[in-house]
C-alpha cells in the first residue's frame, strides 16, 4: 500500500496536483483572515442593530408607560373628584381636619427649621454705624499702638471698645444731696460685696467664677474702686477735721491717690478747693475680655451683676443710697425691649386686618360674596412672610429685632 501512495504522489507533483509554492500559501492565508474579519464586522453590526432594536423598544415602552402613568392620574382625579362630590357631610368634615392638619404641620416643621440655625444679632455698633466709618479706622489706629491688655496690662485710660463692665450709680436716698456720711459709705462697701459675690458658671467643666476670678488686672491686681477706702477716714470727713481737697488728695491711712472726678458727679467745691458735697458717685467693676472665651464670660458676669444690684436695691436693702445699673449689653437688651414693645399689638393688628378684608370681600347678593378670600388672603400672607422669613434665617442671615417691626 505505501508504495501504491507513493506512486500517486509522484505523479500528482509529475502533473503538478497537491503541490503549491510558498506564494500561494500566503495569498490562501490572507483571504482566509479577510473573510474572518468580513464575518467579523458583520457580526458586530448586526449586534449594533440588535441593540438599537432594544433600546427603541425600551424608549418606547417608557413612553407608553408614561402615557398610561398620566392617564391613570387623570383617570383618579376623575375618580377622586366625583367621589369627594358623592362624600357625606361627616365624610367632608373629616377630609377638613386632615387638610388643616397639613397646614398646622406645614407651619410647626417650617418654624422648627427657622429656629434651626437663628444668629440672632443685637450689636448696637454692627447695626447702626458703618463698617468703615472714620471712627471705626481713628480707633484702628489708637489700638494698633496703645492696645489694651484686660489681663496683666490693664488701664482704663487705653479703653477703645465698651468689654465687659459692670456699672452702678449711686445717689442718697429720700431726696438728699450728699454722699459723705459714715452710713452711706457702709452701705458703699456692702453693695461693693454684693457685687464681688455675684457668681456664675460658665464652660463646658461647669466652674463657678466671681469677680476677683475674672477681673481685668494690673499684673496680679483686680481693678480697684479705691475711693471706697474713704470710710476709713469718713468720721473725719463728717466732722470736719480732715477735709477732702478737689480734684486729688492722698489717703492718710492707705497712701490711695483719690482721683475726685472719676468717681464723684455733681461735686461741689467750695472757693478754697474743698468738696463740701457730693450728690452722686459711680463704682466701675471690669473683667477680662480679651478672647472670645473670656468675652462670653463676661456676659454672663454682666447678666449675673444687674441680676444681683437689682435684687439688691428692689428688697430695699439700702437704707441711705439708692443705686442704677449698667453695663456693656444694658444698652442692647434696652433697644432689643423697645423692639419687642409692639410684640402684644401684633395680634390685635391682625384681627382688624382680618376683619377690614372679610368686610371688603363681602356683598348684598350672597352668590358674589366672597367673606372667606380675604381671610384667607390674609392666611397667605402670613404663611408667605413666615416662609420667606425662616429660608432666609435658615441660609445663615442674621435677624435682628427691626424685622418683628417691619414684618
Amino acid at each position: 500500500m505505501s508504495r501504491l501512495v507513493a506512486k500517486e504522489e509522484e505523479k500528482k507533483k509529475e502533473n503538478g496536483e497537491g503541490w503549491r509554492s510558498s506564494g500561494e500559501e500566503e495569498e490562501e492565508i490572507k483571504e482566509v483572515e479577510k473573510k474572518k474579519k468580513e464575518e467579523k464586522r458583520k457580526e458586530e453590526e448586526e449586534e449594533k442593530k440588535k441593540k438599537k432594536k432594544e433600546k427603541r423598544k425600551e424608549e418606547e415602552g417608557e413612553g407608553k408607560e408614561v402615557v398610561k402613568w398620566v392617564v391613570n392620574i387623570a383617570l383618579e382625579i376623575t375618580r377622586v373628584t366625583k367621589d369627594d362630590q358623592q362624600l357625606s357631610l361627616n365624610d367632608q368634615i373629616h377630609f377638613n381636619e386632615y387638610n388643616t392638619t397639613n397646614l398646622i404641620l406645614s407651619l410647626f416643621v417650617r418654624q422648627i427649621l427657622r429656629y434651626q440655625r437663628i444668629q440672632y444679632e443685637m450689636d448696637p455698633e454692627y447695626l447702626f454705624s458703618p463698617e468703615e466709618g472714620p471712627g471705626k479706622t481713628e480707633r484702628a489706629i489708637v489700638e494698633h499702638y496703645f492696645k489694651m491688655n484686660y489681663s496683666s496690662r490693664f488701664n482704663p485710660t487705653r479703653i477703645t471698645r465698651a468689654g465687659r463692665f459692670g456699672r452702678v450709680i449711686v445717689i442718697p436716698r429720700d431726696g438728699g444731696d450728699n454722699l459723705l456720711s459714715v452710713e452711706a459709705w457702709k452701705e458703699l462697701r456692702d453693695l461693693d460685696n454684693i457685687v464681688r459675690n455675684a457668681t456664675i458658671v460658665f464652660g463646658e467643666d461647669r466652674i463657678s467664677y466671681k469677680y476677683d476670678d475674672i477681673c481685668a488686672k494690673w499684673v496680679d491686681h483686680c481693678f480697684e474702686n479705691d475711693i471706697l477706702n474713704l470710710d476709713l477716714i469718713m468720721d473725719e470727713v463728717v466732722n470736719k477735721s480732715l477735709n477732702l481737697t478737689f480734684p486729688i488728695m492722698f489717703n492718710p491711712i492707705t497712701w490711695d491717690a483719690h482721683t475726685f472726678p472719676v468717681y464723684f458727679g455733681g461735686t461741689v467745691v467750695s472757693d478754697d478747693g474743698l468738696i463740701v458735697s457730693v450728690p452722686s458717685l459711680q463704682l466701675v467693676y471690669f473683667v477680662t475680655a480679651d478672647t472670645p472665651t473670656q468675652d462670653q464670660r463676661g456676659a454672663r458676669w454682666e447678666e449675673a451683676f444687674l441680676d444681683a444690684v437689682g435684687k439688691a436695691e428692689d428688697s430695699g436693702r439700702f437704707k441711705h443710697i439708692s443705686t442704677s445699673r449698667f453695663a456693656s449689653r444694658t444698652l442692647d437688651i434696652e433697644l432689643e425691649k423697645n423692639t419687642q414693645s409692639v410684640v402684644p399689638y401684633f395680634g390685635s393688628t391682625f384681627v382688624i386686618m382680618a376683619v377690614f378684608s372679610t368686610l371688603t370681600s363681602m356683598m348684598l347678593d350672597w352668590v358674589r360674596s366672597k367673606p372667606l378670600l380675604g381671610l384667607l388672603g390674609n392666611l397667605s400672607a402670613a404663611m408667605g412672610t413666615v416662609a420667606g422669613f425662616g429660608l432666609a434665617v435658615y441660609c445663615g442671615i442674621p435677624f435682628i429685632g427691626i424685622n418683628l417691626v417691619s414684618a
